[in-house]
């Protein structure tokens, strides 16, 4: 019997399938589609996912293949209103990178450890307490977990009677990739035209132009002449369409689906939410579904809590609920005319007038922000100041930290480990009593001890300098503490002064 069964072979379910691979757990993949998609939707990748592809060690892959964004010039009526820059965000990677989807695909099926099976439509037979019985095309297997990722028209997400609620927006809107001569842009700039036209333009890695528009009078999919007519109504200086490829019409939803699990069957990216790909979030918001899923999965495996994998929905479905009214807001601010668009403008003008205002709108709009919380699998002993993170917040990069043989770590090469991590914060006091609780833990969690000053002595525990305090800084840990990092890079616990107790509730409460 398989422990997870994943259906959909798209970024989201092959995220989720690396992951779950790193975690040691056996997974299987299959895919209705006969074969990779030949329309290519979803380019915008964003820091906050590749962040988490960092952790799978697939990240550098797919920096060398993708195109950093610089920013976003903002025209309505001929003129800029606002411009976007990209630059200074709180993470190593760029807020945004582009990147063809079916060429992201090919990076993430790239040593992924088990074959996907091409062809096999996934569809559920039975599930009881132990496991969920399905059909993957003609065989029929049983698995502990379905994980549907079968996209907006998920048909084991319709099976199970899950209401998909929202709607369409209106008209229909149109892509291709094209080649322009004549592009008055920068190379690595996504011009945003703001009215009726919803027109925007992502640049690719090869140099040629991801075209986005409506266009409610194309028929199966636009022509060259369709893109170009919009071309002319905005762009000066009469750049020419010479090729395109990758045409498609579509319909733009907004939706979330009611629940995100039903028994052992869940529910991830376009298969639990859709929404306008204005702001790039959908895939990215499905990426940071499987992270979320994948660590709650193997605890589950390995009989942890029910309630651990209660907390998947408890903290993706809000996120994907503010993802599509915050994508839904941009999306009717862009095809917006009249008196409504002379307002937007000058609101675009006001909130994006200072270098703060843009960084802010860019770290949130890039899902730098996520945060957790208000979850029920996070917590404080005592509750946490005012300084610092805490529990629910996502774990950024500081360094660096020094090891005992003298070379030099930092937060996001910790980051990279699987397991849940205690970092226990010694401050400049005596070792000895940091080491004895690390050591208590090390059975469970990878275990660091952190120190302010010296030279780190190898032993059983490892001992971390950090001699700039740049690491206790990011953490707020002005007095010695303790704090639990869930696999998935956010902070699950946080106690202060460090003790015991405390811990062994917070874990023994979701059986880990």
């Amino acid at each position: 019997m398989d422990s997870v069964l994943i259906a959909g072979a798209g970024p989201v379910g092959l995220t989720l399938a690396r992951e779950l691979r790193r975690h040691g757990v056996d997974c299987r993949v299959a895919d209705a589609a006969a074969d990779r998609a030949v329309v290519s939707r979803a380019t915008d990748l964003h820091a906050r996912s590749l962040e988490l592809w960092d952790h799978t060690g697939v990240a550098d892959a797919i920096m060398a293949a993708a195109l950093p964004i610089a920013c976003v010039p903002l025209f309505s009526g001929g003129r800029e209103v606002a411009r976007v820059e990209f630059g200074g965000i709180d993470s190593p990677f760029p807020a945004a990178v582009s990147l063809r989807q079916r060429d992201l695909e090919e990076i993430l099926a790239a040593d992924l450890g088990v074959p996907v099976e091409r062809g096999a439509a996934v569809q559920i037979v039975t599930q009881d307490d132990d496991a969920v019985v399905a059909r993957v095309g003609e065989a029929e297997l049983r698995a502990r977990w379905l994980v549907a990722c079968d996209g907006v028209h998920s048909g084991l997400r319709g099976a199970l009677g899950i209401a998909f609620a929202g709607a369409e927006y209106p008209g229909r809107w149109a892509v291709m990739d094209a080649a322009v001569e004549g592009w008055p842009y920068g190379e690595a700039d996504i011009p945003v035209f703001l009215d009726h036209d919803g027109f925007w333009a992502m640049p690719l890695p090869d140099g040629r132009l991801r075209l986005f528009f409506r266009d409610d009078d194309a028929g199966e999919r636009p022509t060259i002449a369709d893109a170009q007519a919009v071309i002319d109504r905005h762009v000066p200086g009469g750049p020419r369409i010479a090729a395109a490829e990758n045409e498609a019409c579509f319909q733009l939803h907004h939706r979330v689906a009611r629940r995100f699990r039903c028994g052992r069957v869940l529910l991830a990216g376009d298969a639990a939410h859709a929404m306008t790909p204005v702001n790039g979030q959908g895939m990215n918001t499905g990426v940071q579904d499987a992270y979320n899923l994948a660590w709650k999965l193997r605890c589950a495996v390995e009989g942890a809590s029910p309630e651990l994998l209660d907390s998947y929905e408890a903290e993706r479905r809000p996120v994907a609920m503010a993802a599509m009214r915050e994508s839904g807001q941009v999306h009717e601010a862009n095809v917006m005319t009249g008196a409504d668009a002379a307002a937007r403008d000058m609101t675009l003008a006001a909130t994006l007038a200072t270098p703060a205002q843009v960084l802010a709108a860019v770290e949130r709009g890039h899902e730098l922000g996520v945060a957790y919380r208000h979850s029920p699998i996070v917590g404080a002993e005592p509750a946490a100041g005012g300084l610092g993170l805490r529990p629910g917040d996502r774990v950024p990069d500081a360094g660096p930290l020094v090891r005992a043989d003298g070379s030099e770590t930092s937060l996001r090469e910790l980051l990279r480990a699987p397991e849940m991590q205690l970092w226990v914060c010694a401050g400049t006091g005596a070792a000895e009593p940091a080491l004895r609780l690390a050591r208590r833990f090390a059975p469970r969690l990878r275990t660091r001890v952190l120190a302010v000053s010296g030279r780190p002595e190898a032993g059983d525990v490892e001992v971390l300098a950090d001699p700039s305090l740049r690491v206790h800084g990011r953490l707020g840990a002005v007095a010695d503490g303790v704090f639990v990092v869930r696999p998935d890079g956010y902070l699950g616990f946080r106690c202060e002064p460090p003790a015991a107790a405390p811990i062994e509730a917070h874990l023994a409460a979701f059986g880990l």
